[in-house]
C-alpha cells in the first residue's frame, strides 16, 4: 500500500503528460509489468489531440511493426473485450469471454510468440461512449508474482484520472450563456428529479419563480425543454451531473 500512496503522490505531482506517462511506466515495471500499450479511442472530456491508439506502446518494436503491417486492430480480441466489457480481464479469460475465430487465437498466440506474456486488460468506460483501456503485458514466461488484480487496477484508473484531468478540452462559455447562481440551482433541482414546488421549496422562493427561471435558461442556453438544458449546461461546465 504505501507504493501505491507513492505513485498517488507522484502522478498529482507530474507537470505533464510526458512526465505522467513515465511516472505510470516506472510504476507497472515495479508491478513486473513492463508491456504497457495505453489507448483513447473516444472521449467527450478528453481533448481529440490526445485520443489515438497507443499514446503509451512499450510493446517490443518487432510486434508494434507486424501489428500495423496487418491491421491487427481490426481483429485484436483485447481492443475487442475492452470495447465491450466494463470489468478488467486476464488475456487467458478471453477465449471464454468472447466467441474468438481462428484467427483471433492464432493473433493470441502469435503476441505470445513475440513476447507478450501474462496479458492484463484494463477498460476504461463512462458517458457518451468514452472508450479507453490499457493493456499490460510481461516480457517474461514466467514471472514469480504479480500483483492481484484489484491493486493493478487501482494504479491504472488513478493514472487514468489524473491524465483526463491534465487534457480535458477547453470549455469556453459565450457570456450570453452564463448562468446566475439561483439559474444553476435550479438545473441543480431538475437533475435531482424535483417538482418545481419542491426546488422553490429549496430554495426558499415561490413555486412561481422557477418558471421565470427557466424561461431565462432557456433562452440563455438557446434550448427549448429541461432535458436540453441540463445537458447543454453539464457539457458546458456550468453544472456537475
Amino acid at each position: 500500500m504505501p507504493a501505491f500512496l507513492n505513485f498517488i503522490t507522484a502522478s498529482r505531482r507530474a507537470k505533464s503528460v510526458d512526465a505522467l506517462f513515465e511516472t505510470f511506466i516506472e510504476a507497472m515495471r515495479s508491478l513486473g509489468f513492463d508491456l504497457i500499450n495505453f489507448s483513447v479511442i473516444a472521449a467527450y472530456d478528453i481533448s481529440s489531440v490526445h485520443w489515438g491508439f497507443g499514446r503509451i506502446n512499450t510493446y517490443p518494436s518487432a510486434w508494434r511493426q507486424y501489428y500495423e503491417a496487418n491491421d491487427c486492430r481490426r481483429i485484436d480480441p483485447v481492443a475487442r473485450c475492452a470495447t465491450s466489457t466494463f470489468r478488467p480481464f486476464y488475456w487467458s479469460e478471453l477465449d471464454r469471454i468472447l466467441p474468438l475465430t481462428a484467427r483471433q487465437r492464432r493473433f493470441l498466440r502469435d503476441a505470445q510468440k513475440a513476447g507478450l506474456h501474462n496479458g492484463v486488460g484494463i477498460p476504461f468506460k463512462g458517458p457518451m461512449s468514452q472508450v479507453a483501456g490499457i493493456a499490460l503485458a510481461t516480457s517474461a514466461p514466467v514471472v514469480k508474482e504479480l500483483p492481484p488484480l484489484d491493486l493493478i487496477v487501482a494504479y491504472c484508473n488513478q493514472f487514468f484520472d489524473v491524465f483526463r484531468t491534465m487534457v480535458a478540452p477547453e470549455r469556453t462559455v459565450p457570456k450570453s450563456a452564463i448562468l446566475s447562481d439561483r439559474e444553476c440551482q435550479v438545473l441543480e433541482g431538475i437533475v435531482m428529479s424535483l417538482t418545481d414546488s419542491q426546488i422553490a421549496e429549496m430554495l426558499g422562493i415561490k413555486p412561481s419563480t422557477i418558471d421565470s427561471h427557466l424561461r431565462s435558461i432557456f433562452r440563455k442556453l438557446k434550448v427549448r425543454n429541461r432535458t436540453a438544458a441540463v445537458i447543454s449546461a453539464q457539457k458546458m461546465g456550468l453544472i456537475d451531473l
